[in-house]
């Protein structure tokens, strides 16, 4: 089982949900805004979202730095 981390539920303008981990650098990059301006556990977002948009993202950078 993944570990929880803490991340920010981000919006695009036009309505693209993507999680970004709460220290990633391009989750505040202009041509998005952090949804609600909250933290959340990856699990508590996925379901906000859900509720949102049927399809979620996680940042590509973030996406790396959990790899490594």
């Amino acid at each position: 089982m993944d570990k929880p981390f803490y991340c920010y539920l981000v919006q695009s303008k036009n309505g693209e949900m993507t999680l970004h981990i709460k220290d990633c650098l391009h989750r505040n990059d202009g041509i998005r805004r952090i949804f609600l301006g909250s933290i959340y556990t990856q699990f508590q977002a996925m379901n906000l979202a859900k509720k949102h948009s049927s399809d979620i993202s996680l940042c590509q950078y973030c996406m790396g730095e959990q790899q490594s």
